[in-house]
């Protein structure tokens, strides 16, 4: 018996969330070595895009979790987990403030410019769950 319904599955989400990450990861490398090979990064590329990789499939999985035990909860779950994500990632740029010898700014765009990318892959998914339960 085959599963054909057109609910959200966490497997089928890792799988687009993956190649939608390589696919921004890739084209952030390119941009870095050909427009600002001169510039001094604070943070790799692959850390950045690590923790946002980590970040937005667990607050996913945490949103459909709830959604199977608390339907009515997910929106609160949502605002909750995304706080916590913000939080988090003052946390991950805590270094960055700190260390003077390196210029915050091109640093900064280049966490929050996949950050806000990821944050509407984020938001799209988090709706599809919300509107799944009714």
């Amino acid at each position: 018996m085959t599963n054909t319904s057109k609910g959200f599955r966490f497997p089928v989400f890792l799988v687009q969330l993956s190649i939608f990450t390589i696919i921004l990861y890739v084209l952030h490398l390119y941009f870095i070595q050909n427009f600002f090979s001169t510039t001094n990064f604070y943070f790799e590329t692959w850390k950045i895009y690590l923790f946002q990789f980590i970040s937005v499939a667990a607050l996913i999985y945490f949103l459909q979790h709830r959604s199977k035990i608390k339907p009515d909860k997910v929106l609160n779950t949502f605002v909750l987990l995304s706080l916590l994500k913000m939080g988090a990632v003052i946390v991950f740029l805590l270094p960055l403030f700190f260390n003077k010898s390196i210029g915050a700014k091109p640093a900064v765009f280049s966490f929050f410019a996949p950050y806000f990318i990821f944050l509407i892959l984020e938001a799209r998914y988090a709706l599809k769950i919300l509107n799944e339960k009714k």
